[in-house]
């Protein structure tokens, strides 16, 4: 995608009025806000939509907490890295949750581009190298 400084600062704009009252984006008003875009296409509207979707991708990632364990976290412990990593980050978090057998014993959890992992095969694989 080519640069284009004016696409994407209208993108900006249009992912801060695809947010609800708590600042999380909302489906009602991106599929509002997509509508109006159709209805009324800007200049460069493909850029725009590529800017929006690329936008709304980082701030999704940033809102989810992907957990990834060798067995099925307990409600409890969902809820406590939900809590933890919402007032690490300073906004609300999601859990996925997901089961890796290969992972024999730790959990690694990845929000946006930051990953904390405590588990033997990263470890193992730090000794090998």
């Amino acid at each position: 995608m080519r640069k284009n400084p004016r696409a994407r600062k209208l993108a900006t704009r249009l992912l801060a009025i695809c947010r609800d009252d708590e600042g999380l984006l909302s489906a009602d008003k991106v599929g509002e806000v997509l509508a109006a875009l159709h209805a009324k296409p800007p200049r460069d509207y493909r850029d725009v939509l590529h800017y929006l979707a690329f936008l709304a991708e980082r701030e999704i990632a940033a809102s989810t907490a992907r957990v990834t364990s060798g067995k099925a976290l307990s409600e409890s412990s969902i809820e406590s890295i939900r809590s933890r990593f919402s007032a690490k980050y300073g906004r609300s978090i999601t859990v996925e949750n997901h089961e890796d057998p290969s992972m024999i014993a730790g959990t690694r959890v990845q929000v946006g581009d930051d990953v904390y992992e405590i588990s033997i095969p990263s470890r193992l694989a730090a000794v090998g190298s």
